[in-house]
């Protein structure tokens, strides 16, 4: 059951560095995500 399941991610993933979408949800996470957290998350 779990290795299809797997396989499904790494499916969506590898398709989401393909087409850049990666790219737009970390836009998107950047530009809704408080002040503190980004900068907590730059300097580590």
């Amino acid at each position: 059951m779990s290795r299809p399941v797997l396989g499904a991610a790494f499916l969506l993933v590898g398709f989401a560095i393909l087409f850049r979408i990666n790219h737009m949800i970390d836009a998107w996470l950047f530009s809704n995500m408080p002040a503190w957290l980004v900068d907590l998350s730059v300097s580590i």
